[in-house]
């Protein structure tokens, strides 16, 4: 039995769950876990080391991030990504490299590989972890589970301010294009779709302030934490 809850935060992107999920391990002294990031590192080694990403195969891909020995650790209360023991931050975060992050994303080889590291480092729970298959895929016996919505074109606001990108009519029409796109495609592929988990709390944030949805998080994670 896990000493306490974990917290799977799903849902499509621009929809607040990292966000979130930041704010709410915060609140409750839970560590963050962005199983994005782990994706990224493997992204990162597999640009470094693996040429052209056209020739990318999934077990080339798998190799690679076990040789960098990319690893999920714990460090100060939280938990970062790793590769041949040094943090990948800010590297992972880079144009290059969340463009083909996407790409290793689908191969089933890695997204066990990364699995694994999800499940072991947060075996114990008190964590809360966001992405499009935490609740579905690597914990479907989270105590919670949330599956975060909002309107597209307010998800194309919130990234085009991310991105500090001028918002207008032009621009919110194009990015909530592309992130419709996204979510077709992440719905329809055959590895890890992306679905809401079977009793997962739906949350629209379309209209919903930071505070109101982080709350409703915070109370339903203090309700499964019957430990002290």
């Amino acid at each position: 039995m896990r000493s306490h809850p974990i917290v799977a935060i799903d849902g499509p992107a621009g929809s607040g769950k990292s966000s979130t999920a930041r704010e709410v391990s915060r609140r409750l002294r839970y560590a963050y876990v962005d199983s994005g990031a782990v994706y990224r590192a493997c992204a990162l080694v597999a640009l470094d080391t693996l040429g052209d990403p056209q020739t990318w195969t999934d077990e080339a891909v798998v190799a690679a991030a076990r040789a960098r020995g990319i690893a999920v650790r714990a460090q100060s209360g939280a938990f970062e990504v790793t590769a041949g023991g040094l943090n990948v931050e800010p590297e992972i975060r880079t144009p290059r490299v969340t463009e083909q992050a996407s790409r290793v994303a689908t191969m089933g080889p890695v997204r066990d590989f990364v699995n694994r590291l999800l499940r072991t480092a947060a075996a114990e729970g008190g964590v809360v972890m966001d992405g499009r298959d935490i609740g579905t895929v690597v914990f479907p016996d989270a105590e919670v589970k949330i599956f975060m919505v909002a309107h597209p074109e307010e998800r194309a606001r919130r990234r085009l301010a991310e991105k500090g990108e001028t918002v207008n009519r032009r621009s919110l029409e194009v990015e909530a294009g592309v992130l419709q796109e996204r979510d077709a495609r992440d719905s329809r592929r055959d590895v890890a779709p992306l679905q809401m988990a079977e009793g997962a709390t739906v949350i629209d944030t379309s209209a919903m302030d930071f505070e109101h949805q982080v709350a409703l998080v915070v109370d339903l994670a203090r309700k499964a934490d019957r430990r002290p």
